[in-house]
C-alpha cells in the first residue's frame, strides 16, 4: 500500500551541559491561558526577536542556561558560549533567567535587541537541606550520589493532568517520554538505563516516606488496546511540597528491590506551627489543540494499477484532478442518495476532526498551626476535556495532613481520597483512532463518513466495506460506542516519632495504598465485519500495605559527625480481580453481561510479601570529607525458600575539595564523589511452578471450558537478580 505522508524530520541540539532534551511523539500542543492572554507554544505570535549572553559574575559564559518568558511555556537555553535567541511576543517584556548554583534573575526587555545577563552564586544552596530516603534530611553537599530535587514552584509553569508529565525538562539525565495517547495516557521514566530482565524499569514513588503503587490498569501495543496512566500519575500536584529524585543505585538502595531503578521521593504540604488560619485558591485552565506532524501526499487517490476502484485499500489509482467517480456509499451499501463526486484532495482529516481539549483544575484549602498542633485540608476538582470526542477524565481529591508535636513526641497523620472518572479512553495501535486517517485514501470525504452511518443490523459502515482492520472513525466516537473506568482510591498513614535522647530517635510508619477500578468496555454498533466483544466488564483492587520502625542517631564527636539509622520493614502487596465477556449480543441496544452468547468470566489475584531489615552509616570530617556505608537484606516470597534471603551493601566517599585546598579564583565549588552499589530484586508471584490457565473452545455452538499448561518452564531454583553499580564524578 502507498504511504499517504511522510515523516517530518526533527533535529535537536544537544548542549555539553548534563541536560537531556526529550522529544514526545504526542499528537498535541498545549495552551496556558493566563488572565486574559491566550499563550501557544507551536503557533508563533507575532513579537520581536531578541539575544543575548549569560555570564557569571566574573564574566564567564553560562551554557545551559534556561531563559523563560515569565508567565508562559516560552523558553530555550543558552548554548556553549551562553549566547541565546528567543521570539518574544509583542505583549511580553520581561525574560526569567535562572541555572543550578545561580539565583533566578529576572530581565525587563524593553526597547532592546540585546541582553547582557549577569547571574549571582546562590551559596546558600551550599548548606541545602534536602529529603533522601527514608525520610532522612541531610545537607545537599554530603551526599555522595546523584540526586536533584525539584520545588513545586518549577511545575507550575506547564500544569498537566499528569504529575509525570510535569516533570519533563525538570530533571537531569532522566529520561521522560509520554505517549501518543495524550491525556491520560502513560509516561516512561527511565533513570538508570535499561538495567531489569524483568522488564521493571520504572522508579519507586514514595509520598512521605511510604512506597506506593505506580501500576497500570490498561496497556497498549502496536495490535490496539487503550492506554492508562500509571498510579503515581495520579498524584495531586496541588498537595506537593517538594520532590526529590534519587537517581543511583546507591540513592535509594535503603529502599529495598522496588527501588533498584531509582526512587521519587514526594514531600506533601502541611500546617505550619503558629499559622492563624489561611484559606487558599488556586485555579488554572489550559487548551489543547491537535498536532498533526504528518505531510500527505494529495497526487493520488484509491484504486490500483492507477484506476480507481472502491474495492482497493490503497493509494495507486489515478491522480486526483476533479473526475467524477463512485462513491463507496453506492456501490458497497447500494445508498442511492450519494452519487458520484468530483476526486480531490481533502482537507487535513486530523485538524478537522479532533477537538480542542480544555483542561480545569480548582483547588481551596484551609491551613493553621498552634505551638503544637497543625493541620492542613484540601479539596482539588479536575475536570479534563480531551481533544478526542467523547474523552473525558474527571478527578476530585480530598486530602488532610495533621501533626501533634512536642518536646518527645511527633504524633502525624494523613489521609487522601480520590475519585477518578474516565470516559472514551481513545484505542492505540493499528487499530486505533489515528491509524484509520493515515491509512485512508485522500479522496475519501469526512462528510460521507459521518452521515447515515448506519447498516440495517446496526452495524457501522465505512469505505472499505467489511473489514476487521479497517474502521470508520466516527463509528469509534458514538456514545454507544466507547468505555468507562471508574477508580477509587485511598492514601492512608500514621506517623509516630519519639526523642529518647538528644541525639537518639525512634520511628514508627504504617501506611496503605488501596484503589480499586471498575472497567467497561461496549460496542452496542460494531464496525461493519466486526467479530470482536460488544460488551466487556471488569473490576480489580490493589492494595499496598507498608510498615516500619527506624532507630536514628545522630550526633558530633569532635571534628567527626555521625549519622546512623537501623530498622525493620515490611511491605505486603495483594490483588484481586474479576471480568466477564459477553461476546455479540443477542438483542440489540442492551447492555448487559446476560445478554452475549458467550458469557465468559475470569478472576485472577496474587499476593506478594517481603521482609526486611537495613542499616546506614554516614561519617563525616569537618564538613568536608563524608563516607556513608548502607546495607539490607530481604525476604521474598517470591523466591524458592532456600533463595529468599538476599544482601545488598552500597558505600560511596565524597569531598569538598574546595573547602579542603585553596583554589583558584575562577573556581568557586569543586566536590569529588566515588561510589559502588549492589542492588538485589526478585520477581512477579507464582514464577516458581506450573500456573494453569484456561480458555474457551467454541463446540456445537455452545463453549467447552478448557485448562492448559504455560509454555514457560517454571523455575525452580531461581535466585535473586542482582546489579552493581560504580560510580565517581567531579
Amino acid at each position: 500500500m502507498k504511504k499517504n505522508f511522510k515523516r517530518e524530520k526533527w533535529i535537536s541540539r544537544i548542549s555539553l551541559v548534563t541536560i537531556a532534551l526529550t522529544c514526545q511523539n504526542a499528537v498535541y500542543a498545549t495552551d496556558v491561558l493566563s488572565g486574559s492572554t491566550v499563550v501557544s507554544s507551536i503557533i508563533q505570535q507575532e513579537g520581536r526577536t531578541i539575544s543575548g549572553t549569560v555570564t557569571d559574575e566574573q564574566g564567564n559564559s553560562i551554557p545551559g542556561a534556561n531563559i523563560l518568558i515569565k508567565g508562559t511555556s516560552i523558553g530555550t537555553i543558552s548554548d556553549m558560549n551562553g549566547n541565546f535567541e528567543i521570539q518574544v511576543p509583542s505583549n511580553q517584556n520581561i525574560l526569567q533567567v535562572s541555572f543550578i548554583g545561580y539565583k533566578n534573575k529576572e530581565v525587563t526587555i524593553g526597547n532592546n535587541k540585546r541582553l547582557n545577563v549577569q547571574l549571582s552564586v546562590q551559596s546558600e544552596q551550599l548548606n541545602e537541606v534536602v529529603v533522601t530516603a527514608l525520610g532522612i534530611k541531610r545537607e545537599k553537599k554530603a551526599l555522595g550520589y546523584a540526586m536533584q530535587e525539584v520545588k513545586t514552584d518549577n511545575l507550575t509553569e506547564n500544569k498537566s493532568i499528569s504529575l509525570s508529565n510535569m516533570l519533563q525538562g525538570k530533571v537531569a539525565g532522566v529520561q521522560i517520554a509520554q505517549s501518543g495517547s495524550g491525556m491520560g495516557g502513560s509516561t516512561r521514566i527511565i533513570m538508570r538505563g535499561l538495567n531489569s530482565l524483568s522488564g521493571k524499569n520504572q522508579p519507586l514513588w514514595v509520598i512521605d516516606g511510604i512506597p506506593i503503587n505506580d501500576d497500570s490498569n490498561g496497556d497498549a501495543d502496536e495490535y490496539g488496546g487503550t492506554d492508562l496512566a500509571s498510579a503515581a500519575s495520579q498524584i495531586n500536584p496541588e498537595d506537593i511540597e517538594s520532590i526529590s529524585i534519587l537517581k543511583g543505585a546507591n540513592a535509594a538502595a535503603l529502599y529495598g528491590s522496588r527501588a533498584q531503578s531509582g526512587a521519587i521521593i514526594i514531600t506533601t504540604k502541611k500546617g505550619k506551627q503558629g499559622q492563624p488560619l489561611q484559606l487558599e485558591y488556586n485555579g488554572n485552565i489550559q487548551f489543547s489543540k491537535v498536532y498533526n506532524p504528518y505531510d500527505y501526499q494529495n497526487i493520488y487517490g484509491q484504486g490500483s494499477s492507477g484506476v480507481f476502484s472502491t474495492s482497493a485499500k490503497g493509494s495507486w489509482g489515478p491522480k486526483m484532478e476533479g473526475q467524477m467517480v463512485d462513491n463507496w456509499k453506492n456501490v458497497i451499501y447500494g445508498n442511492t442518495d450519494y452519487g458520484q463526486y468530483a476526486l480531490l484532495p481533502q482537507d487535513d482529516y486530523i485538524k478537522e476532526f479532533y477537538d480542542t481539549g480544555v483542561q480545569y483544575s480548582n483547588t481551596v484549602t484551609a491551613s493553621a498551626g498552634s505551638d503544637k498542633l497543625t493541620g492542613r485540608l484540601s479539596f482539588t476538582d479536575s475536570r479534563n476535556n480531551g481533544i478526542v470526542p467523547n474523552h473525558s477524565i474527571n478527578r476530585q481529591y480530598f486530602d488532610l495532613n495533621t501533626e501533634f508535636k512536642n518536646d518527645f513526641l511527633t504524633i502525624g497523620a494523613k489521609a487522601n481520597y480520590m475519585i477518578e472518572k474516565t470516559n472514551n479512553a481513545p484505542a492505540q495501535g493499528s487499530y486505533g483512532l489515528m491509524s484509520q486517517f493515515i491509512t485512508m485514501p485522500r479522496g475519501i470525504r469526512l462528510s460521507d463518513l459521518s452521515t447515515d452511518m448506519f447498516k440495517s443490523n446496526g452495524q457501522v459502515q465505512n469505505w472499505t466495506g467489511p473489514a476487521e482492520n479497517y474502521t470508520n472513525p466516527y463509528g469509534m466516537i458514538l456514545p454507544d460506542n466507547g468505555n468507562k473506568n471508574t477508580r477509587n482510591r485511598f492514601l492512608g498513614q500514621i506517623k509516630a516519632s519519639l526523642k529518647l535522647t538528644s541525639y537518639l530517635n525512634l520511628t514508627g510508619r504504617v501506611g496503605v495504598d488501596w484503589y480499586n477500578d471498575q472497567y467497561r468496555k461496549y460496542a452496542i454498533h460494531q464496525s461493519d465485519g466486526s467479530t470482536a466483544s460488544q460488551y466487556v466488564h471488569s473490576e480489580t483492587s490493589h492494595k499496598d500495605f507498608t510498615a516500619d520502625l527506624i532507630l536514628n542517631f545522630n550526633k558530633t564527636f569532635g571534628d567527626f559527625g555521625v549519622t546512623a539509622n537501623l530498622g525493620t520493614s515490611v511491605e505486603n502487596q495483594s490483588y484481586e480481580g474479576l471480568a466477564g465477556d459477553a461476546g455479540t449480543f443477542q438483542i440489540t441496544d442492551f447492555i448487559w453481561m446476560g445478554n452475549g452468547d458467550k458469557r465468559e468470566a475470569s478472576e485472577s489475584f496474587y499476593k506478594k510479601e517481603i521482609q526486611s531489615v537495613f542499616g546506614n552509616a554516614s561519617v563525616s570530617w569537618k564538613s568536608m570529607l563524608y563516607l556513608d556505608v548502607t546495607g539490607r537484606n530481604d525476604w521474598s516470597s517470591t523466591l524458592p525458600k532456600e533463595n529468599r534471603s538476599y544482601f545488598y551493601p552500597s558505600v560511596s566517599l565524597s569531598g569538598i575539595i574546595s573547602e579542603m585546598l585553596k583554589m583558584p579564583d575562577w573556581i568557586d565549588y569543586l566536590k569529588v564523589r566515588a561510589s559502588w552499589a549492589k542492588v538485589g530484586n526478585d520477581t512477579d508471584p507464582y514464577k516458581l511452578a506450573y500456573a494453569y490457565s484456561k480458555y474457551g473452545s467454541l463446540v456445537n455452538g455452545g463453549t467447552i471450558l478448557e485448562m492448559q499448561l504455560p509454555d514457560e518452564l517454571p523455575l525452580s531454583d531461581l535466585k535473586p537478580e542482582s546489579t552493581n553499580s560504580y560510580v565517581s564524578s567531579g
